[in-house]
């Protein structure tokens, strides 16, 4: 059928060349926050407590002790597409969250079903030109944050009809 039906769980094989998947772009995310209506976090399920390569993107050694900055997005009943961009490493302004907390806060926030993207200093959020998070490269311990930033060059970019 070329109906997808809430909760059905789809499979992508990508095309492959010599071997080897034939990607130009991608973004990943994980691990899942809120699944069916449930905080639903399971490090393990997704390799995100083990020890899948490379190690700095699939292990958290920490078993989600890390406050830090997340950016997540989610599904509501009603078919509505949230984006939630929480700021961190800021002891003046925001600590961050955890990977849980970011489930229950998604959730609070009416998500059926949602997901965890990347984070840290990779995370921002630009809403009709304005950048309305605080980017983190390093943590700030007073009330002047750095004009440095990293530099993001890839983004789910979000365009009304």
């Amino acid at each position: 059928s070329d109906v997808l039906r809430p909760g059905q769980r789809v499979e992508f094989r990508l095309p492959r060349v010599h071997g080897v998947a034939n990607i130009q772009e991608a973004v990943a995310g994980g691990p899942m926050l809120v699944e069916n209506d449930r905080v639903s976090v399971d490090l393990q399920r997704e390799d995100f407590a083990g020890g899948a390569p490379p190690i700095t993107f699939s292990t958290d050694e920490t078993f989600d002790q890390n406050l830090l900055p997340r950016l997540a997005v989610g599904t509501t009943p009603d078919h509505n597409l949230i984006f939630a961009a929480v700021d961190g490493r800021n002891f003046e302004r925001a600590l961050g969250l955890t990977l849980h907390r970011t489930a229950r806060l998604m959730r609070l926030l009416g998500c059926s079903n949602a997901l965890n993207l990347d984070g840290g200093s990779s995370k921002r959020m630009v809403v009709s030109g304005k950048t309305v998070d605080l980017p983190s490269t390093e943590v700030v311990t007073d009330s002047e944050p750095s004009t440095e930033v990293r530099p993001v060059h890839t983004a789910i970019l979000i365009h009304p009809r």
